[in-house]
């Protein structure tokens, strides 16, 4: 949903509803790039302080996928895929080098298929139960942990001079 509805509060809101056409393709056999970390309009955050996106954990969990990190380092002047940089991207092909690390099998979040459930309810203006509250805490919390592990598993594969967005 990330910038698709401009009348949404909060564009790029986390939307389980997204996953579910990417856990298909993963089912047919096919490869989901993700970003790990939240989109952000500026990328200059060091990224040992970037928050940990949502998306590439809970897309693992509902699918049972192992995750390859993969981290980019620019080589040159040029930011590689970064919205700010795209004309001198487009022009200039910036001189990129990957690091893949090891896969990375996440323990299972218990309860994790109730999130979109209790999202659901949430933005339909429903309360949730104290119960549901608790239950909605501890996935958020757990996705929360999962994804600054991969976050840190990124920052890992860079050299110092790259840990930045």
């Amino acid at each position: 949903d990330y910038k698709k509805d401009k009348s949404k509060k909060r564009p790029g809101f986390f939307n389980p509803d997204n996953f579910i056409p990417m856990a298909e393709a993963l089912d047919e056999g096919k490869s989901v790039v993700i970003a790990a970390q939240n989109p952000s309009p500026v990328q200059t955050a060091s990224l040992e302080k970037v928050r940990g996106g949502y998306g590439a954990v809970y897309l693992a969990e509902i699918s049972d996928a192992i995750i390859v990190p993969v981290a980019v380092e620019t080589i040159s002047d040029v930011g590689a895929g970064m919205y700010e940089n795209r004309i001198k991207t487009f022009i200039h092909k910036p001189e990129i080098k990957m690091h893949i690390g090891a896969p990375i099998e996440l323990q299972k979040i218990e309860g994790i298929e109730r999130l979109a459930e209790l999202m659901g309810k949430r933005s339909n203006g429903e309360r949730l139960t104290k119960e549901e509250l608790e239950e909605f805490s501890q996935i958020k919390n757990s996705l929360k942990e999962l994804s600054q592990l991969l976050i840190n598993k990124l920052s890992e594969l860079l050299p110092n001079k790259q840990k930045k967005f």
